[in-house]
């Protein structure tokens, strides 16, 4: 990771600072009152390869031990606001997934109804 400002090199904490904020401002989106109701709420389902460690370890060719990572595909239910008059579209929230399931969606819109989606209001 390079840093934005000149270039060169991060040190592992920013960069790890930097995941952590991001975990935290995505906790705090999933729990904050939606900002604007829509007037629809479009769903999507989109798939994703993500890494994840295997628990294992290695030495790499330059003689650092690393973690052994795979690829995993994980599922990322998406709701969009869309406001159909100005055609403008906003994504609501999101939840991951093993699956694109019953269960799931319902986690999804269960959580978008509790942030202030209503039939009445949107």
């Amino acid at each position: 990771m390079t840093a934005p400002v000149n270039g060169g090199a991060l040190a592992k904490s920013t960069s790890t600072a930097r995941v952590l904020e991001g975990r935290r401002l995505a906790a705090a989106f999933h729990q904050a009152a939606l900002e604007r109701v829509p007037p629809v709420v479009r769903l999507d389902g989109r798939w994703v390869k993500v890494m994840e460690a295997t628990g294992e370890r290695f030495v790499d060719a330059t003689g650092r031990d690393r973690p052994r990572v795979r690829r995993k595909k994980i599922g990322l239910l998406v709701a969009y606001g869309v406001d159909p008059a100005t055609g403008e579209w906003w994504v609501l929230d999101w939840e991951r997934a093993e699956q694109e399931d019953a269960a799931s969606w319902a986690r999804l819109l269960e959580r978008v109804r509790q942030r202030g989606s209503r039939r009445r209001r949107g």
